[in-house]
């Protein structure tokens, strides 16, 4: 009875490991049905092989995790980037379990001693689900805050680039404003003394018929 409590309490602990080792990262969280089928599908494989004559394996690990990302690529959108962050929180997973251990062989905390305190080993693996929880989702934050700011860096350095093309671009144009001026204002000059020319020559004349006054004008405009 007790050997049949062990067994399930570590096949849930397995299934809650599984759930932290590859949904604590993900950018678009999956269903709730999906973390269950998760949790289910570890549970029962860890439990199917506690109770039968099967040995935990590689073939064990390859079918625990295929299932998983099975059951996380269900998603409807943004299947690659979930199964990627999926991906990266399992490495994570990995990496604070041989940290973990690492620490526990410090203090003489090995298979040898798991073996002679069976019960120690759900305690030791609480500690590693609470220590790959907080590990991901710090780690995730902090990925998430330099994500943010890069972005942050790119939209304002993409804002002024297209502020400065925008004060060109006025520039300019005040420049062609300017010059279109200029020209106009010389052309009104010049337009101004053709005619005072023209009056004062008339002026001067005494009968001038309408042909004559025209030719008259037209070399003044000329």
């Amino acid at each position: 009875m007790q050997t049949a409590l062990y067994y399930i309490v570590l096949a849930l602990l397995c299934g809650i490991f599984s759930l932290v080792s590859f949904t604590v990262m993900l950018p678009y969280p999956i269903t709730r049905i999906q973390k269950f089928l998760i949790f289910l599908y570890t549970f029962a494989i860890i439990l199917i092989q506690s109770f039968t004559s099967l040995r935990f394996s590689l073939l064990s690990v390859i079918l625990i995790l295929s299932g998983m990302l099975y059951f996380i690529l269900l998603s409807r959108e943004h299947k690659i980037i979930n199964l990627l962050s999926a991906l990266l929180n399992l490495c994570v997973a990995l990496g604070t379990s041989y940290l973990l251990m690492a620490v526990a062989s410090h203090f003489f905390i090995d298979i040898i001693f798991f073996q002679k305190y069976s019960y120690m080993f759900c305690l030791y693996f609480i500690v590693q689900i609470i220590f790959t929880y907080f590990a991901s989702h710090y780690l995730y934050k902090a990925l998430l805050f330099f994500y943010y700011k890069t972005r942050n860096t790119r939209i304002k350095e993409q804002q002024l680039t297209e502020q400065l093309a925008q004060a060109h671009t006025i520039k300019d144009y005040t420049a062609k404003i300017e010059s279109l001026y200029l020209d106009i204002r010389t052309f009104k000059h010049d337009y101004i003394n053709i005619l005072s020319t023209a009056i004062s020559r008339i002026q001067k004349s005494k009968v001038l018929s309408i042909p004559k006054l025209s030719l008259l004008l037209k070399k003044e405009l000329m």
